[in-house]
């Protein structure tokens, strides 16, 4: 089982910030985080990305899944592009 934690970090929806995650959580493919949302951007169409830096470098899944809105389920799939 693989748990991590973390603070900050985004979900984009098409390039654009629709939530600024606070604290976060990692495990078994799910992140759970405390979140400020845009709504207008949060409930737009398009692809769902997250991002959050673990260690120094930026971490990025796209085509995440989400659920809940002030605290958000992201489901995570495959492996992450990992930057620095």
């Amino acid at each position: 089982m693989i748990r991590m934690r973390g603070t900050g970090g985004e979900l984009r929806v098409g390039g654009v910030v629709a939530a600024r995650l606070h604290r976060w959580t990692l495990e078994n493919e799910v992140v759970v985080a405390d979140a400020d949302i845009d709504e207008f951007w949060f409930t737009a169409e398009g692809r769902r990305s997250l991002r959050v830096t673990i260690g120094g470098s930026l971490y990025v899944w796209n085509d995440v899944v989400v659920s809940g809105e002030q605290t958000l389920s992201i489901r995570l799939s495959g492996k992450p592009e990992v930057r620095g």
